[in-house]
């Protein structure tokens, strides 16, 4: 290995602090020459040639020479120091070792160290007014008796370190487990999971300021806060839990407000909007797999009311179920656990259309219209999920056969636990007259002829969507009221706002509108009441918009335009043209059915 110039020619003072610390530390604390370990105080720096050659000329060039190393080489370079024992550095004073020894010794052990030993002098010395600084402080520690100086000076000299930068997403027992940090930030979580419909997180912090700062939040307070402007820029100020004064930072979690630095902060809403994807995705699943879209539910449970019936009606049919119990028969009527308080629905023996066991639970509940309930009120027929083993209450045992969706559960009401009850009354109320000669009607033909309709209070929306008309209309009503009735600011992409009025710009066109006035009203650009200069407007206005914060009220106003327009006038939609403008209205819809999941709501609460 060959020689660095720079260091062989440069002379080191062997008592210097920092080459003595610097060879003990890349010599590993060994000896040189016995390869055995020696203590920091006790080592003493030995020069591979002598160091009386400095005083020998003459002799220094011949040994030089016979050695092939430069003739301007340094006796005390840091190629010819070496740590080693004070016994053995004084056992061997001046002797010299023969000239192969040297050569070996110099090129191929010495030369190896030499550069790093070079390094580390000079790392020394770099940090040499820290440490002064530090070793000066720590003795003023020292004076300090107040707890509360000691631990700013701690925290001022904390040795800890950043978080490491990891992810991971596992399930667990009852929930899925997120795990994200970042250098400052850390977040672990727990995501809802099927059938469990609530989650938590701790968030915990990792600053000079906020070293093991920890913030603990529950289901309620990560849709209502961490939620609330997820994954808009944090200039927009659209995330209500960030508080910004002047130049300053805070952020309100739960009942805690702590200060934080923007690098910081923008850690914090990288992890919360990754967090939120996951969390959101998971509530719809359980909201699709439990049909809180169209159901009303409770906000914190899986309880869902089907439908809404009159109390006489409830008690035919708990008067049926009774009756039809499956310990007083084994006709296909009698799947009922009887009880006299709610419906249990359970089949005795495995058969061909059921599994042995409960399917469903269904709890009555009545709508509380004062302080006071009277007897005459309607009641919910109300699935719930509460009285199924948690061990057994998996997605993969929900199927008409074993345990019943709230949707399959609806259908069987309305199909046919109803209307057997209904025909149930009717055969008994006719057995009450004795003198009816006419011939009783069969269930069949009783159910051909009923209208189930006028039993049920209360039916979802999906029942009256029967195709893909209906269904656009259905939407674009439903996010005209949204829009309409809550009023907030959003962020939004020029994509987005692009597709909206486009919607609006085609379905337009292809009317035969002739009286504009109300839609003209509505829009922001454009006084005229021609269709032909209200469509290049649009088209002008419309290639103008950014990226932005819109009101939803400015939303509300298209969304009018777009409702009357389907809603009053004779257009012929092809399902090819619904997809399309349902996909460009799919934002909007996302925005609004995140809120229901937010606040526990569903369309039948617009």
């Amino acid at each position: 290995m060959g020689l660095n110039r720079e260091i062989y020619s440069k002379s080191e003072n062997k008592n210097n602090p920092y080459v003595r610390a610097a060879l003990f530390e890349i010599y590993e604390g060994k000896c040189f020459y016995e390869k055995t370990p020696i203590r920091y105080r006790e080592m003493t720096i030995d020069h591979i040639i002598p160091e009386s050659y400095k005083d020998k000329p003459d002799q220094l060039k011949r040994k030089l020479n016979e050695s092939g190393l430069p003739e301007d080489f340094d006796i005390n370079c840091l190629y010819n120091l070496v740590p080693t024992h004070g016994s053995y550095n004084y056992k061997k004073n001046n002797d010299v070792y023969p000239t192969s020894w040297i050569v070996h010794s110099i090129y191929s052990e010495t030369s190896k160290k030499a550069n790093k030993i070079s390094d580390k002098i000079s790392e020394l010395k770099r940090n040499y007014k820290f440490d002064k600084d530090l070793a000066s402080l720590s003795t003023y520690i020292d004076k300090f008796e107040s707890e509360k100086q000691l631990e700013i000076i701690y925290n001022t000299l904390s040795g800890e370190g950043e978080f490491n930068v990891e992810r991971q997403v596992y399930s667990g027992q009852e929930n899925l487990i997120y795990k994200r940090s970042l250098p400052n930030v850390k977040m672990n979580g727990h995501v809802p999971n099927f059938p469990n419909n609530k989650g938590s997180c701790l968030i915990t912090f990792n600053s000079l300021r906020l070293r093991d700062c920890m913030i603990t939040l529950n289901h309620n307070q990560i849709l209502e806060v961490l939620l609330d402007g997820y994954k808009t820029p944090l200039d927009l100020n659209l995330r209500n839990f960030i508080i910004k004064d002047r130049n300053s930072y805070f952020v309100q979690l739960g009942n805690t407000r702590v200060p934080l630095d923007q690098p910081i902060l923008e850690q914090l809403c990288e992890i919360i909007d990754d967090f939120a994807d996951i969390y959101m995705k998971k509530l719809r699943e359980n909201r699709d797999f439990f049909r809180k879209d169209i159901f009303p539910h409770s906000p914190n449970s899986n309880e869902v009311k089907l439908l809404k019936v009159s109390i006489q009606l409830w008690q035919q049919i708990m008067n049926y179920v009774n009756k039809y119990d499956y310990e007083n028969g084994d006709t296909s009527d009698h799947i009922f656990d009887a009880t006299a308080s709610f419906i249990k629905i359970h089949s005795k023996d495995n058969n061909k259309l059921y599994d042995e066991g409960h399917h469903a639970f269904l709890i009555p509940e009545q709508e509380k219209q004062s302080y006071i309930i009277h007897s005459n009120n309607d009641v919910w027929i109300t699935w719930t999920d509460d009285f199924f083993l948690s061990r057994e209450n998996k997605k993969e045992n929900y199927s008409c056969k074993r345990f019943w969706s709230p949707e399959f559960t609806y259908n069987w009401l309305v199909d046919e636990l109803i209307p057997k009850v209904i025909y149930d009354n009717y055969i008994n109320s006719r057995k009450d007259k004795l003198f009816i000669k006419n011939k009783t009607i069969t269930f069949e033909e009783f159910q051909k002829e009923l209208d189930i309709s006028s039993a049920i209070k209360y039916k979802p929306d999906y029942i009256k969507r029967t195709d893909k008309n209906n269904t656009f209309y259905f939407y674009i009503d439903k996010l005209q009221r949204f829009y309409g009735r809550n009023q907030y600011k959003g962020f939004y992409s020029k994509s987005e706002l692009k597709g909206l009025y486009e919607v609006f710009q085609q379905l337009l066109s292809d009317s035969d509108i002739d009286d504009l006035h109300y839609i003209s009203k509505n829009l922001p650009f454009t006084k005229s009441i021609s269709k032909s200069d209200i469509l290049k407007e649009t088209i002008v206005y419309k290639n103008s918009l950014i990226d932005n914060v819109v009101d939803s009220f400015t939303i509300d106003l298209v969304l009018r335009n777009i409702v009357v327009i389907v809603r009053d006038l004779n257009i012929n939609l092809s399902e090819e043209f619904i997809d399309e403008q349902l996909e460009k209205l799919n934002p909007f819809i996302n925005r609004m059915e995140e809120s229901f999941i937010q606040h526990g709501l569903s369309y039948y609460n617009i």
